[in-house]
């Protein structure tokens, strides 16, 4: 991580670094990013110029809705350091900030780099895992591959696993019209258990996952 910074100031690559990377309330709203793009301004980032998000999913959403919208679009690499964000979040180019306090309302595509380091999640506590552990369950459900992998408990792979089908996926539907709605397995029920009970996001998915079965099930 510290090598990594490193580099990124000689060659002069501005870095977002949340001050917690679990912490949700530091991004993910109009507020903090005009701050980002104000940062950005003053440092006279330039189209050539690359970003770097290191954090969780709601850094990664803020950053890269900033990234893209700023001069129209800058270069930006995910540097996700949570369970979630390395599955998940980090891959496949959508960004969003919630408003009004609908989730997501507001966001775009921009297509960026993910650098995944898996040595970040030794830095997680168990409820950050938890929260990770929920997207892994609709991967799991998703796909006969990632199960096998993931039955094997070597949480690396299974990260590897999960990032290359959603990048599959991804690459087949990348604006969200056809097969990669399947994506959003669990997130209807999720996100509003998210809003309304105020659970962790992946939290939230688990719990989606089980009801939007259950409801398959008898209808």
């Amino acid at each position: 991580y510290k090598t990594m910074l490193a580099l990124c100031e000689r060659h002069r690559v501005p870095v977002v670094v949340s001050s917690d990377a679990h912490d949700q309330s530091c991004v993910g709203d109009f507020a903090q990013a005009k701050k980002l793009c104000q940062w950005f301004l003053q440092h006279r980032l330039q189209k050539s110029d690359t970003v770097v998000a290191v954090g969780g999913g709601s850094v990664g959403d803020t950053v890269g809705f900033c990234a893209g919208i700023f001069k129209r679009g800058v270069k930006l690499l995910h540097v996700p350091t949570t369970l979630l964000a390395q599955v998940d979040s980090s891959i496949g180019g959508k960004t969003a900030l919630d408003l009004d306090g609908v989730k997501n309302a507001v966001g775009s595509f921009y297509v960026a780099d993910t650098l995944i380091d898996t040595d970040f999640l030794k830095t997680l506590d168990k409820k950050q895992l938890k929260n990770g552990y929920g997207e892994i369950l609709k991967y799991r459900m998703l796909d006969g591959e990632v199960d096998a992998v993931a039955r094997q408990g070597d949480l690396q792979k299974t990260v590897v696993c999960c990032a290359n089908f959603k990048q599959r996926i991804v690459q087949k539907d990348p604006f969200d019209n056809n097969e990669r709605k399947i994506l959003n397995f669990g997130h209807t029920v999720g996100h509003a258990m998210e809003l309304s009970l105020k659970l962790p996001h992946g939290e939230a998915v688990a719990n989606g996952l089980y009801y939007e079965t259950l409801l398959a099930y008898k209808t």
